[in-house]
């Protein structure tokens, strides 16, 4: 509660002041609450789910269906009311998700000296290591394919409709893999529907790398629901049963903190390879990071 609370008040922020330089440190506040945030209600889930984990999937599908709906809807929206709106309508639906929350039952943490202990040996376990090495390389590449490929699809011809149309797609495809990610990780476990994620991922990626025309994209971003789908269900999976039962919501905290270090480094990674090198290139060898970060999660693995 406290977190959404100061995503509100940065959001309001944001949308009050009128001078660049006081967006800058109100934007950080944002990315500070909302990243801790959003790992806080994926543990809140997963504590509810109780013995029943393995139906995250199930309950994150309504993250996607929210996405949908937005994506849906946002450009009638900026034509009719204006870029401004946004910000009303993301402070009122936050403070719904506050209402929310105030009506859940709380869970008390007990904090001590073993607990601190045990997140040292969470960092500094070899599986957990190697997890996060791979993170990073697929981080990079993932970031780098969001930041750019609507640059590549206009390169190639595409315009903004099959720009959006291509990510509506996207997530559609994410709602059965998520509503069906329960019985492949009871089958298969974590670790495997992750690797599962990461091989189609290297696909996805080297398709976008040769693909001749724009309109390739379409069937390319198919692909989209067995890569993310999968991917971040069973990350968080992962996280959760690799972590003690009183370091829950620091795992999927950790798992947040890696995601954004290589969102970070791919974007400014990706924007200097690009310039030398073209976007045909990049994907390509996104492609190969991504098979890099496959032997990685194959190395250690959690028995």
């Amino acid at each position: 509660m406290a977190t959404l609370t100061g995503v509100i008040l940065a959001v309001i922020g944001i949308s009050a002041v009128r001078v660049f330089m006081w967006i800058l440190p109100l934007a950080a506040a944002y990315s500070l609450f909302n990243n801790a945030f959003m790992p806080l209600l994926d543990s809140i889930g997963l504590h509810f789910l109780g013995k029943y984990r393995q139906q995250y999937g199930r309950l994150r599908i309504w993250g996607s269906i929210g996405f949908i709906i937005s994506t849906s809807i946002i450009g009638y929206i900026l034509e009719q009311c204006g870029l401004h709106s946004l910000f009303y309508g993301y402070t009122v639906l936050m403070l719904l998700v506050l209402v929310v929350l105030i009506w859940l039952p709380a869970v008390k943490p007990r904090i001590n000296t073993s607990d601190w202990r045990g997140l040292s040996k969470l960092i500094y376990n070899p599986t957990w290591l190697v997890f996060s090495a791979s993170l990073v390389l697929l981080g990079l590449a993932n970031s780098g394919m969001y930041i750019f490929l609507g640059i590549y699809i206009t390169e190639l011809g595409g315009n903004e409709v099959l720009i959006g149309t291509a990510m509506s797609l996207g997530a559609i495809t994410e709602l059965p893999f998520m509503l069906f990610s329960a019985p492949l990780i009871m089958r298969f476990g974590s670790h495997r529907t992750l690797a599962l994620a990461y091989f189609f991922y290297a696909v996805r990626l080297f398709l976008y790398g040769i693909m001749p025309s724009a309109w390739w994209v379409l069937p390319i971003s198919l692909l989209h629901g067995i890569t993310f789908g999968i991917y971040w269900v069973s990350a968080v999976s992962y996280a959760n049963d690799l972590a003690p039962e009183n370091l829950k919501a620091t795992a999927q905290g950790m798992l947040v903190a890696t995601l954004n270090l290589a969102a970070v480094l791919g974007g400014v990674v990706s924007g200097l390879l690009y310039d030398h090198f073209g976007l045909a290139f990049l994907f390509r060898l996104y492609s190969g990071l991504t098979i890099v970060a496959l032997v990685l999660l194959g190395v250690h693995r959690r028995v």
